[in-house]
């Protein structure tokens, strides 16, 4: 077995997140990963991976409230007479 050396970090440092979080997150994350019988850490990669995913598109598009306003103003300037 060949140890580690501070310029490889072994496999399963790759690609590691530090969150500091609050008290109060930490328990509602700790109490939402056992409820789902994950562990923290596969709770929170999970969720924020479904959430990345929404926001560059693999799940529905929804512009912000503004931009929905300018757009349907747009549709409305455009209508014919």
């Amino acid at each position: 077995m060949t140890a580690t050396s501070p310029t490889q970090p072994d496999n399963r440092e790759e690609g590691r997140l530090e969150l500091h979080v609050s008290g109060e997150r930490r328990r509602l994350l700790d109490e939402a990963a056992a409820a789902a019988g994950m562990s923290v850490g596969a709770f929170v990669v999970t969720h924020a991976a479904d959430a990345a995913r929404d926001l560059l598109g693999d799940g529905p598009i929804a512009p912000s409230e503004q931009r929905w306003r300018a757009f349907v103003a747009m549709l409305d300037d455009a209508r014919l007479p």
